[in-house]
């Protein structure tokens, strides 16, 4: 099994996910987007490199299941207006 199949076990039962200092670079950014669970709306912003040489730093990456109910509609129903 790899990583990203580990990964996509774990995750399988979160309603969010949330990664911090993911280390992504942009040129590695869309071929990950691809690998990640169908079931989750993604976003991920790249990693910063400050000079030419070293590591970056930075990136952040973000899911949301998609059948996840929230917004004005849940709102409404629980009485906050």
């Amino acid at each position: 099994m790899g990583r990203i199949q580990e990964i996509t076990d774990f995750i399988r039962d979160f309603d969010l996910i949330v990664s911090q200092e993911t280390w992504i670079e942009k040129k590695d950014l869309q071929g990950l987007m691809w690998k990640l669970d169908e079931r989750f709306y993604w976003a991920a912003n790249a990693t910063i490199r400050s000079k030419a040489r070293g590591r970056a730093s930075g990136g952040q990456l973000l899911g949301i299941k998609k059948n996840l109910k929230w917004g004005p509609e849940e709102e409404l129903e629980y009485g906050v207006q």
